[in-house]
């Protein structure tokens, strides 16, 4: 989603949802309901997306700023680079977010003044590196970009060590995409004005080549470059222009240019954007597919008409557009900021950013296809009430899982955090039950599918419930993870779907009731308008539990997220 984790892809095998709804994939023209910006024709599936928690704290420390999260997958873990208070570290964690390692100093012999900025990248063959500003001058002046390379189970592999060889004034910034080769592709800015700068590195951290400046131009600054690698060995990087120059637009300007594996430009610089050129275009991203389509995102200043927006467009591999600029966000007030993206490799793509529209800065999100359109309405990637900022986006290429880095203020300083999302074709089990009086871990689960159209029920079913008591289905359009009577409520604007009665035994309470419940029946009844093809529902159970020991006499197994079918 590929700058540093930016660049990491989800989801190459995971099953596409025609499998569950039987091809029943020909549904309504999504852009003509929505009103988006980027007009297209062609009809669209809808699979599954939605967070599998709410985000935790990553690092051990929290003591003074612990900043610039950044995540990557590395073998079938997670790893989180941050910088704390003057230093870099990592944290490795496994598939499911549990620690695997202490809070671990990565710039183990530069210690003096401040390193930061960190960003991760994970080559093919599983070897991480991970990047960074260094004020202190190790370089021999100013600034400098130093980074260390770990194997997949966070070793290092030997000590820090310089990345840029021009050294001159200052460097800073780097991100980091890999190769298809197996090492990596550097970017950063330096110089005395500020020029854009990347270098190829193999898997272990040995140049394999010198610096290469990607601006031809020279007045002013051409900064803050991102990088992306396609399957061919092409590089795309992406800059900001100070200069004006070009006779582009006013402000500051995006400027793209493409080399081949081995840093060898392949032809001049050109403008990114084709419509939104007057007003600053600021902090790219971009990233790339399987087939070599890059799509590059931005803060822009002008696009949706107040305050800055997150506008896209998309190129092949050649450097060609593949369409307009495009309008990411529909929240339009207040400023939308510091975007980032993710590329699943048949095309389709996620971007995240900061949403300023009311008070605190929340993160927000939006899922689009491989032509740009997008899959469904932007939604709210971090919980409310956390002053969420500063997204990055890692996944895994094998179950659709995605992982959300971000800081939260706490107040006093900043923590880093990961929640993680999931892709699928099928209905998804997530969020916590609460276990009841008897000890036992209520389970929801799901037979059946969702498609209107097909003759089989789809049942919603629950176990290991309260035997003999009463019970309701309770279910929304959107998941949320809120405590709730000793347990946690999985499911946003919660509607009832009608009572059951557990059943099971009879005599002392135990754990052998049960509930099931048609919910495609429910549909089907029209007494929810909202439940129409291609919506997305969270379900749990809520059922009596006198002797629940938290004094709520309820309880609540974990939740079910589905969506409708034609």
């Amino acid at each position: 989603m590929a700058s540093g984790a930016a660049d990491q892809r989800f989801s190459t095998r995971r099953p596409r949802l025609a499998r569950l709804c039987a091809l029943l994939a020909r549904c309504v023209t999504i852009g003509a309901v929505l009103g988006l910006a980027c007009p297209f024709a062609r009809a669209q599936t809808w699979d599954v997306f939605g967070p599998l928690d709410a985000g935790q704290r990553v690092s051990q420390a929290q003591s003074y700023d612990q900043i610039w999260s950044t995540p990557a997958r590395t073998g079938t873990g997670w790893t989180m680079v941050w910088s704390a208070g003057q230093d870099i570290v990592l944290r490795r964690f496994d598939d499911q977010l549990a620690p695997l390692s202490d809070d671990t100093l990565v710039n183990t012999t530069l210690g003096q003044q401040v390193q930061d900025e960190p960003a991760i990248g994970v080559a093919t063959g599983g070897n991480f590196l991970v990047a960074w500003s260094e004020r202190y001058g190790y370089d021999g002046e100013q600034m400098g970009i130093f980074g260390r390379v770990h194997t997949t189970w966070g070793t290092p592999l030997a000590a820090e060590f310089q990345i840029n060889a021009v050294w001159q004034a200052s460097q800073w910034r780097p991100l980091i995409a890999p190769t298809p080769a197996g090492g990596f592709v550097v970017a950063w800015s330096g110089g005395w004005d500020g020029d854009a700068f990347i270098r190829v590195l193999s898997s272990g951290g040995a140049p394999l080549g010198g610096d290469v400046r990607v601006n031809q131009f020279v007045n002013d600054a051409q900064v803050d470059p991102v990088v992306a690698a396609a399957p061919d060995g092409t590089i795309f990087v992406a800059f900001v222009d100070f200069s004006s120059h070009g006779n582009v637009g006013s402000g500051l300007n995006l400027w793209g240019r493409r080399f081949a594996a081995d840093g060898t430009a392949l032809g001049d610089e050109f403008t990114l954007p084709g419509t939104y050129q007057n007003g600053d275009q600021r902090v790219p991203r971009v990233a790339v597919d399987a087939a070599g389509r890059f799509v590059v995102v931005w803060q822009d200043d002008l696009a949706d008409g107040d305050g800055t927006a997150i506008a896209l467009r998309r190129f092949d591999s050649a450097g060609n557009p593949l369409g307009p600029d495009c309008l990411v966000n529909t929240t339009t007030a207040g400023n939308q900021s510091n975007p980032v993206v993710l590329a699943d490799p048949d095309g389709s793509f996620l971007v995240a950013w900061e949403d300023r529209s009311t008070g605190l800065p929340r993160l927000r999100a939006r899922r689009f296809a491989a032509d740009g359109t997008p899959v469904a309405a932007e939604f709210a990637a971090s919980e409310a009430g956390l002053r969420a900022e500063r997204p990055a986006l890692t996944g895994d290429p094998a179950s659709g899982a995605v992982w959300l880095g971000y800081d939260v203020w706490n107040g006093s300083e900043s923590d880093v955090h990961a929640r993680r999302f999931q892709e699928t074709a099928g209905p998804q089990i997530y969020c916590t039950a609460k276990v009841n009086s008897q000890g036992c871990t209520p389970a929801i689960g799901v037979s059946g599918s969702p498609s209107l159209s097909s003759g089989a029920p789809f049942t919603i079913a629950a176990t290991n419930v309260l035997n003999q008591k009463f019970g309701l289905l309770v279910y929304g359009f959107g998941s949320q993870f809120v405590p709730f009577q000793g347990g946690t409520l999985c499911v946003t604007g919660p509607r009832r779907a009608g009572s059951q009665f557990s059943g099971g035994t009879t005599g002392g309470p135990n754990c052998t009731g049960t509930f099931a419940f048609d919910f495609k029946a429910h549909v089907l009844s029209g007494v929810d308008l909202a439940l129409v093809p291609g919506v997305t529902v969270s379900a749990q159970w809520y059922y009596r539990d006198p002797p629940d020991p938290a004094g709520f006499g309820s309880g609540l197994t974990d939740a079910a997220r589905f969506t409708v079918c034609p």
